[in-house]
């Protein structure tokens, strides 16, 4: 996954303002404490990073080690004890419930480990579904999630239940869903954890097509040679930022 970014010389009168417009994320400082007092356990601890405009991002580590605790604090789904936490500027600590939801589902997309697709619902609605609230037409969603069904190769499945369908093909269906509101922010958790080698290996290549038609993509794994596919990587443990690798 290649990055798309733009080299100036630092002596450059833009420089700076370039710098900040290419900057996707900023975390400062991110802290993530659960309890009180001696029951008290830190799951992260003042990290500080940023992703630019245009890069995939791998973060490494083994259980335990407050990865998805971080992917979640990224996507507005939980929120640090401290520190910030900013999208193309916008600080997430600044939106009340009802404007994060929509800064969400306009923004960012989810993929997790265990699917959580709907078993009533087929692939094609189960990829139309988080399109259900957006102004569109139910002829453009219908379309889109069909083109999507198609890039990851299972458009001939848009009929098929979940209990119909492989692992593997699930997770493709839930990256579809993910994709159909045109998010600018992928954000996985483990999506190869509970595939074969081959199925993962089609998961990834999905991503890395998805990261050329220009989403940004930030994948949490405890798989180390993930992390040579993405522009950037680090590892945590025990919360703290251990290396980084641009």
């Amino acid at each position: 996954m290649s990055a798309r970014r733009v080299d100036l010389k630092e002596n450059s009168s833009w420089y700076c303002i370039i710098d900040v417009v290419n900057k996707l994320i900023r975390v400062e400082n991110l802290t993530k404490i659960y309890g009180k007092g001696n029951t008290q356990t830190i799951v992260l601890k003042d990290l500080s990073f940023d992703l630019d405009n245009g890069e995939s991002l791998c973060v490494i580590g083994p259980s335990g080690s407050g990865k998805s605790t971080l992917l979640h604090i990224l996507g507005g789904l939980d929120n640090p004890t401290s520190g910030k936490v900013s999208i193309n500027g916008q600080l997430l600590n600044e939106l009340n419930d009802k404007e994060l939801s929509a800064f969400r589902n306009k923004t960012i997309g989810f993929v997790f480990q265990f699917f959580y697709l709907q078993d009533y619902l087929t692939a094609l609605e189960n990829v139309i579904l988080p399109a259900k609230i957006s102004s569109e037409t139910p002829k453009d969603i219908e379309k889109r999630a069909m083109e999507l069904l198609g890039m990851v190769g299972l458009k001939h499945r848009m009929k098929h239940y979940p209990n119909e369908m492989s692992g593997g093909e699930m997770q493709r269906v839930a990256i579809a869903r993910a994709l159909v509101n045109n998010p600018q922010l992928l954000l996985a958790d483990e999506p190869t954890g509970n595939l074969d080698k081959d199925n993962a290996n089609k998961v990834i290549e999905i991503f890395d097509a998805v990261h050329e038609r220009g989403v940004n993509i930030i994948l949490v794994t405890h798989d180390e040679k993930l992390g040579k596919k993405f522009d950037t990587s680090f590892h945590v443990d025990k919360g703290a930022l251990v290396n980084n690798h641009r």
